[in-house]
Parts: structure tokens; C-alpha cells; sequence
């Protein structure tokens, strides 16, 4: 059975709503952990371009990643292993137990 195409007003209209839908979407936390600045300069600034998509805190290590954690309260978190002090691993392990 072969299904049917909409009519040229009900596309408009399905892409008016999908339009209204995405604008309503609240922007997406993310963290990003690194020690190296020239990276998150790189991610944050990637992430910038579809504006209000995301709101981006910076750490640039685990101990100051568990403290952002905790009062930014992140959908996404992007962390780098090899980091001095603690590093990716450890901080993972540490957020999981938050």
C-alpha cells in the first residue's frame, strides 16, 4: 500500500509547525573539558555557529570540570583523557558517582 502524498498546503504547513518546534527546543548544555585552550577555542567556536543551539562552559581540568558539573548541570560533556592533575578517566569516574 502506497502512501500519499500531502498537498502542497499541508507541506507548508508541516514546515511552519517543524520550524515553531525547533525554535521552542531550549539550548543544549555542554561542557567541555580540556587543558589544552586551543581545543576548546576550536569546539566552542564550532559549536557557536547554529546560534542558541548551545550554551558551552569551558574547564580546563577535572577538578574544575566537577565543580562546572555541578552548577552548570550539562546535557553533553566532551572530555579529554590526558590531562595533568586528574585526568579524563578519573574525572569521569568521579562524574559518574555524582
Amino acid at each position: 500500500m502506497r502512501k500519499k502524498r500531502p498537498r502542497k498546503g499541508e507541506v507548508k504547513k508541516m514546515q511552519s509547525q517543524l520550524v515553531n518546534d525547533l525554535n521552542t527546543i531550549k539550548p543544549l548544555k555542554v561542557l567541555l573539558v580540556d587543558d589544552n585552550e586551543s581545543t576548546t577555542k576550536m569546539l566552542s567556536k564550532y559549536l557557536q555557529v547554529p546560534q542558541g543551539k548551545y550554551q558551552i562552559a569551558v574547564a580546563s581540568n577535572g577538578f574544575q570540570a566537577l565543580d562546572y558539573y555541578d552548577k552548570f548541570k550539562p546535557d553533553i560533556v566532551v572530555l579529554d583523557i590526558s590531562m595533568p592533575g586528574m585526568d579524563g578517566i578519573e574525572t569521569l569516574s568521579r562524574l559518574f558517582k555524582l
